[in-house]
């Protein structure tokens, strides 16, 4: 027998072309919404560059958190970086804390440093950064870790935690002070939160937390994040009953023995998409993180928004990336069937599997024991497992539409990413 893949799909985007306009240089993007309204995203760059946004759509300069390309309490010591990387931004007890790391590639001379606001628009009179010097360093051949990549975030019980770490023996964790932004005990216990012990090199970094509905999501970039349109660089998340774990992947494996579940990797013309960060806004959850395109890779690693949307087992799917012809305002459409008919390319994990051609009374052309039905807003497609190379015989489980009448993702029931993107109408 063969496995038939059953897909259900949930509301999406448009697929459009980015304009070079829409197109922001900024690598390891972090972002938060302000009490205005405004969307704040900082990132790597000298003196640590701060982007605004209404739409995460059109985005403005708006200043950078230091005045000198890195900080000097970091310079002689980190080997004259000369700039600093992916920073994070988190508000806690009435302040903003931007957190970044300073290092040289390659290094595991490094370290992640804290600067505090009362304010984000630099137009308010709160508005100045002060700058509360290093959090957690590291040494070669003394630590076990990398000080960099930082992912600060406070629980409803007042607890805060930081995430950090890239490459050696993976991502670590320790609980912070909200009232200082620092570790809150001098000598803190620090504890492991992810790692690929068996991968050479143990490439897995940019960790990033998120809490949904009592489950506790640990996002992660694996590969390495900056070789272009060669960039293998993706996205990777696990979940957990606990903050601080064990989280675990889709098949149950722990993230600390190189566990995950894929969620964005190279496709279309997007290449090496990573370092996320994960917001809240209009309704929706959105993912944030940079990636190269093809079409304009002299802006090297530009910021790029998509929706999240969430399977009824609670595993994330990213839609469509947020542009002009697709803004964060869209809602869900109810096309027509006829509006369905077409060719559609489908992917499973980001992997070509052929093109399908939805036809009249639910059938897919050429496949007489493959068929679709439509309503609403959702869709279902039920294809046999010889026609994708797929072996299992397991039905699927959850499934979505995003619906703009030309592009669709969802999950089967073994986690698999599933796209139809309408031939001719999505780059």
């Amino acid at each position: 027998m063969f496995r038939k893949l059953t897909i259900l799909f949930f509301a999406a985007a448009l697929c459009s072309i980015c304009s070079a306009k829409e197109i922001i240089s900024l690598a390891d993007p972090a972002i938060i919404q302000d009490d205005d309204g405004w969307f704040y995203a900082f990132g790597t760059g000298r003196g640590l560059p701060v982007y605004k946004t209404k739409d995460m759509v059109d985005w403005q300069k708006a200043d950078t958190v230091f005045d000198a390309p890195v900080p000097e309490w970091a310079k002689k010591p980190m080997n004259n970086p000369n700039a600093i990387w992916a920073p994070d931004i988190v508000k806690m007890a009435g302040d903003y804390y931007a957190y970044y790391s300073v290092s040289k590639f390659g290094s595991q001379r490094s370290a992640i440093g804290v600067a505090r606001n009362k304010a984000l628009n630099p137009d308010s009179p709160d508005y100045e950064w002060e700058d509360l010097g290093m959090v957690v360093e590291s040494f070669p051949d003394k630590s076990s870790f990398n000080a960099i990549d930082p992912c600060v975030f406070q629980l409803e019980n007042g607890k805060a935690y930081m995430f950090w770490g890239s490459f050696w023996s993976g991502l670590k964790s320790v609980e912070i002070n909200p009232e200082t932004g620092k570790p809150l005990n001098q000598n803190p216990d620090i504890q492991p939160i992810a790692a690929r012990p068996n991968s050479h090199p143990p490439a897995i970094e940019a960790p990033y937390y998120y809490g949904k509905d009592n489950i506790h999501y640990l996002f992660v970039s694996y590969n390495s994040c900056c070789d272009q349109a060669e960039s293998i660089y993706k996205i990777m998340v696990g979940r957990a009953g606990k903050p601080l774990g064990p989280y675990r992947g889709l098949d149950g494996e722990k993230m600390l023995d190189g566990g995950g579940a894929l969620l964005l990797s190279n496709n279309d013309n997007w290449r090496g998409p990573g370092h996320n960060s994960v917001i809240e806004a209009k309704g929706k959850t959105w993912l944030v993180h940079h990636t190269y395109d093809t079409f304009n890779l002299h802006r090297r690693r530009i910021i790029q928004v998509r929706p999240l949307y969430w399977t009824s087992s609670g595993w994330p799917v990213a839609g469509e990336p947020l542009s002009k012809t697709n803004p964060m305002t869209a809602e869900k459409t109810n096309p027509s069937s006829r509006d369905l008919f077409g060719s559609w390319r489908l992917s499973i994990d980001y992997s070509e599997k052929g093109i399908f051609d939805f036809v009249r009374d639910g059938k897919i052309a050429s496949h007489p024991k493959a068929w679709w039905k439509h309503s609403g807003s959702r869709i279902k497609v039920y294809i046999p497992g010889k026609l994708t190379g797929q072996n299992s015989e397991a039905e699927a489980e959850t499934l979505f539409i995003e619906p703009s009448e030309s592009c669709m993702v969802g999950r089967n029931q073994n986690g698999e990413i599933l796209r139809f993107k309408k031939v001719g109408v999505c780059r």
